[in-house]
């Protein structure tokens, strides 16, 4: 959730602490069982319905949930910055993490501009230099 939410800074929820929170997702958390296991816990945890936003854009999510429209699903690594400096608050569950991949997406049969190339390589270059065990779950504990 992001800072203006009231359960932001409250440690020890848990999903029935959620029951009937305003909830942001992905559009195949909704259209198909892509993301069953965010489908399910959006079903377990009772939010409300319907949806109050939805993007297949990670950092869409992300500007969201911490505009103050709702709660929603960010994998634990992608929302490490975030959480870290104070916008976003992790909330339950905490264990059994959702596993939600991430991909670096490129069409093999376009030739990317100078510029869309250089993003490109700095994307890979970041992948490259981050050890696994802090791109995959589970999350190292320090960084929980």
């Amino acid at each position: 959730c992001g800072p203006t939410h009231p359960l932001f800074g409250v440690a020890d929820l848990t999903l029935a602490d959620l029951e009937n929170e305003r909830a942001i997702t992905y559009p195949s958390a909704i259209f198909s069982d892509d993301l069953r296991s965010i489908t399910d816990m959006r079903q377990e945890a009772k939010f409300a319905d319907p949806f109050v936003g939805v993007s297949s854009n990670m950092e869409e999510l992300k500007r969201m949930i911490i505009a103050g429209l709702g709660i929603g699903p960010i994998p634990v690594q992608a929302a490490h910055r975030e959480t870290r400096d104070g916008l976003l608050w992790r909330l339950p569950p905490y264990e059994n993490v959702m596993p939600i991949d991430v991909y670096l997406v490129t069409n093999p049969n376009v030739r990317p501009s100078r510029t869309e190339h250089a993003f490109i390589d700095v994307i890979k270059e970041i992948v490259d230099a981050t050890p696994l065990a802090l791109r995959t779950y589970p999350l190292p504990e320090h960084l929980e």
